[in-house]
């Protein structure tokens, strides 16, 4: 991921800062760092996406998981925090080398790393909550995983665009956007605080 993500930041970087763009980022000043924000946001969620298979990688073991002397939300909380670590350190790692090599400004490099970081938890919440719900002989509905690893990062991009546009404070905006993620990521964890223990016990897989 760090290599990856620092090759296509440093090549928009590169083509909206020179040439004929430049002209036209102008009248965005904000563009070319609320662009490389992202990135890192669709980066690390995509990247995430493929170890957020909590319950499904584990129905073989599922009658043992039920029965075995740690409580479910122990069990739940060692699941997500396993990717998560993993990808917040991927993600630290990457936005540290590109802000020590000067591909991303500080406020850049703190927001960037601290709205995905947010971002994440409440992908990984979603996630739990889709895998909580599968049912035997129905594959996982990854409807609201994939609205809110695409929607969101796009979302904030045009919502702080749009502010900058009109001149709003970028640091604003971004605390504008984090508003926002923390009031669409509460009802997952009101969810999963009231539901996890039911809903676990409720699953159906085949083994």
């Amino acid at each position: 991921q760090p290599f990856l993500m620092y090759l296509v930041v440093s090549a928009l970087n590169g083509v909206f800062t020179s040439g004929t763009f430049s002209y036209y980022i102008m009248v965005l000043p904000n563009f070319v760092p609320l662009l490389d924000i992202v990135l890192i946001m669709l980066f690390t969620l995509i990247i995430n996406s493929g170890a957020n298979n909590y319950i499904t990688a584990e129905k073989r073991t599922m009658r043992i998981m039920k029965t075995i002397p740690v409580s479910v939300k122990t069990q739940m909380l060692i699941k997500v925090l396993v990717p998560f670590v993993a990808s917040a350190i991927s993600l630290i790692a990457s936005t540290t080398v590109m802000f020590v090599i000067g591909e991303l400004d500080i406020q850049t490099y703190l927001f960037g790393t601290g709205l995905t970081l947010i971002l994440l938890v409440i992908f990984e919440l979603v996630s739990l909550r889709e895998e909580l719900k599968i049912r035997m002989n129905k594959p996982r509905q990854t409807f609201l995983s994939s609205l809110y690893s695409y929607l969101l990062p796009i979302a904030f991009f045009v919502v702080s665009l749009y502010c900058s546009y009109f001149k709003m404070d970028l640091k604003l905006a971004y605390l504008v956007a984090l508003g926002v993620m923390v009031i669409l990521g509460l009802p997952f964890v009101i969810n999963l605080k009231s539901r996890t223990v039911n809903d676990f016990l409720d699953l159906e897989m085949e083994t």
